[in-house]
């Protein structure tokens, strides 16, 4: 049975106690108009600070200690602060060891593994809870929204040290890091657009729900939920064998005869043909379009898209507002960030 233990005590001070303490003791001179605050006393009582491996298992090496060297039964109660970071796959906080399993008992929130699809419904659900429709194009399930996963199948950040990116509705515009790096969570703010005349200003989550992040090749390559890959070179041709290839680009993309403009352009884009006669396929392809290689240059919103393929080159294909194809190309640079659609394996 877990519990929720979110009292922590300081003493001396009305500031928060460090992460982890049960007893914090903090002494201010308050004659000393330097002190600013500062307490020079730190003291406590606090929990042994350790890095968990594992929730369940060996207990000793879900702390990263030889295997067997602790005993399941005796160490039962043992409560720790496990001190992971944004991107471990264990949230930080206060475990207790139950016997079997470390309980997580308070902290941060905690991080769990919501990845599934629905055979009925056909949504994926990937590790963070981000869900994607998808449908079938001849033998294969294709996912129709552009990926947006911060984390790995197995809960780790695609890229501690970079982070992914995404583009706010600009371009040829050098944006500060921190407006378009995505580490383990979605930055805060707002982005606004204009879509069939009208302007849209949403949270940067459901801007990214519409239009996706973007990867590097070699990030989109770890950047599927299990199960599902990033779409080869065979699996981009069989699709344009099904939907064949007159008017394909028009029946790839989604929001047929919207115009777009973005934020720091005049101009509106006319996104697809608005010709009634065109089978629209439901892949859904929208004018995302894509971080140059530094990662600070967002371009090509409202006007293009870009989509990896998994080809060893770093192959991907691409569509245009001026065009009616589905462009490929043999080889690109790898830092380049582009949208990615997954396949059922």
């Amino acid at each position: 049975m877990n519990n929720t233990l979110l009292g922590q005590v300081t003493i001396g001070s009305d500031k928060l106690a460090a992460s982890g303490a049960l007893l914090q003791l903090k002494e201010f001179d308050t004659t000393d108009a330097q002190s600013d605050g500062l307490s020079n006393t730190t003291k406590g009582l606090g929990m042994p600070r350790v890095e968990l491996k594992a929730l369940d298992g060996d207990l000793g090496l879900s702390m990263g200690v030889q295997g067997g060297s602790l005993d399941k039964t005796t160490h039962i109660g043992l409560t720790v602060y496990h001190v992971g970071d944004l991107c471990s796959p264990i949230a930080a906080g206060i475990y207790v060891w139950s016997g079997d399993n470390w309980q997580y008992l308070g902290g941060t929130v905690p991080r769990r593994d919501r990845a599934s699809f629905n055979e009925a419904s056909g949504i994926l659900t990937d590790f963070e809870g981000n869900q994607y429709t998808t449908k079938v194009f001849g033998t294969k399930r294709w996912m129709t929204q552009n990926l947006r996963a911060i984390r790995k199948p197995d809960g780790t950040c695609i890229d501690p040290v970079d982070g992914v990116r995404f583009n706010p509705a600009k371009n040829a515009t050098v944006m500060p890091l921190a407006q378009i790096k995505v580490l383990g969570v979605m930055p805060s703010g707002n982005v606004t657009y204009t879509e069939n005349g009208i302007v849209k200003t949403m949270t940067n989550e459901a801007f990214v729900s519409i239009f996706g992040l973007f990867y590097t090749w070699n990030q989109a390559m770890v950047a599927c939920p299990k199960g599902w890959h990033v779409a080869s070179v065979q699996d981009w041709a069989d699709l344009t064998t099904t939907l064949g290839v007159t008017d394909l680009g028009a029946k790839l993309r989604g929001n047929v005869g919207a115009t777009y403009k973005t934020t720091d352009s005049g101009v509106g884009y006319k996104w697809g043909s608005a010709d009634p006669a065109v089978t629209i396929s439901g892949f859904n392809i929208l004018p995302a379009g894509w971080v140059r290689e530094d990662g600070l240059n967002a371009v090509a919103f409202s006007t293009s898209a870009y989509l990896w393929t998994s080809a060893p080159a770093g192959g991907y294909r691409y569509l245009s507002f001026s065009g009616s194809t589905l462009s490929s190309f043999g080889s690109g640079n790898l830092n380049f960030r582009f949208s990615v659609r997954c396949v059922q394996d």
